[in-house]
């Protein structure tokens, strides 16, 4: 694991906590806020998940799935997670069990 953020001078960039995934492997990242609203999701107490393909292979992942949660009216996170097969179907139906919990306890 490295940290994920760098800053030089008034600039922070933040990137993944791993240089290289093993097999089997998942990687998440969770973000607060991030620009959304719950207005803009047109939800409240409800999430929106996506997935896409080959979207982390500089990691050695190989699809990347994000949940966008509004949890309450101005309470909204981002969770993101790299995964690498094998088991990529489990992995995902773990990371949707995930998110809808984070509503449901929000």
């Amino acid at each position: 694991m490295v940290d994920p953020c760098t800053t030089t001078g008034a600039t922070t960039r933040c990137g993944l906590p791993v240089r290289r995934m093993r097999p089997g492997g998942v990687v998440l990242v969770w973000w607060t806020g991030g620009g959304f609203t719950a207005r803009m999701l047109h939800l409240r107490r409800a999430v929106r998940v996506r997935v896409l393909r080959g979207g982390c292979r500089d990691i050695g992942g190989d699809e990347i799935i994000t949940a966008q949660i509004a949890a309450g009216h101005h309470e909204v996170f981002l969770a993101s997670a790299c995964l690498r097969g094998p088991g990529i179907a489990a992995h995902e139906r773990a990371f949707r069990a995930m998110a809808r919990s984070a509503v449901a306890t929000a």
